[in-house]
């Protein structure tokens, strides 16, 4: 999954909902460098994608995909999960999707979020930037709509270093929508319950 399924499978607590979307950031195994939440949400980032990785709903679903989408499916299908979590999004929070990434961003942007006394540690420039990026694009929001998983495929295509038709995921997704959705819905009733994340 990608940055709302990240967010959404922390369960409401923003700390961690933040130091789950840095763990892309996090490399290696020196967590001692990190706050207690911090680790805590690297774990997490860790533990979902592992959780996804190796499902057997989305490897069995990765098959034929990886004949439209050559070395990118993986990616594809993290992005097409968004879309459906932020289009399907009543289904799984009570909380409206507008109001729930306002809500995230309002923590996350703030100053004396970024910082912690513990281990003297500070969220890096870099993860700071993409927060802002996702925040004034309004990404997460725009996954909602077929425009969002567009401009989502489009951009990470031309930042993956390797020649890739991802800019043809929304198409592909169009296609196969019934089939991707009825996978989708089958794996997140096991990763809320993984996670343990309540049913609205």
């Amino acid at each position: 999954m990608n940055y709302l399924g990240h967010l959404f499978l922390s369960g409401n607590n923003k700390e961690l909902m933040m130091a789950n979307l840095y763990g892309d950031f996090f490399k290696g195994s020196h967590y001692e460098v990190l706050p207690e939440i911090v680790e805590d949400g690297v774990h997490l980032h860790r533990e979902i994608d592992s959780f996804i990785d190796h499902h057997p709903i989305t490897r069995a679903l990765l098959k034929p995909l990886y004949d439209l989408l050559p070395k990118i499916a993986p990616i594809a299908l993290d992005l097409y999960f968004d879309h459906l979590l932020a289009k399907m999004w009543s289904t799984y929070h009570v909380k409206p999707l507008d109001e729930f990434v306002a809500d995230f961003f309002e923590f996350a942007l703030n100053p004396k979020n970024q910082t912690f006394e513990e281990n003297n540690f500070e969220y890096p420039t870099e993860y700071l930037q993409l927060l802002n990026i996702i925040h004034s694009s309004h990404w997460l929001t725009r996954y909602a709509k077929i425009e969002g998983l567009e401009f989502a495929c489009a951009g990470l295509s031309q930042r993956i270093n390797f020649e890739n038709n991802l800019h043809e995921g929304p198409t592909i997704f169009a296609e196969n929508e019934s089939i991707i959705a009825a996978s989708f819905h089958q794996y997140m009733q096991e990763a809320m319950e993984q996670f343990g994340i309540q049913k609205p």
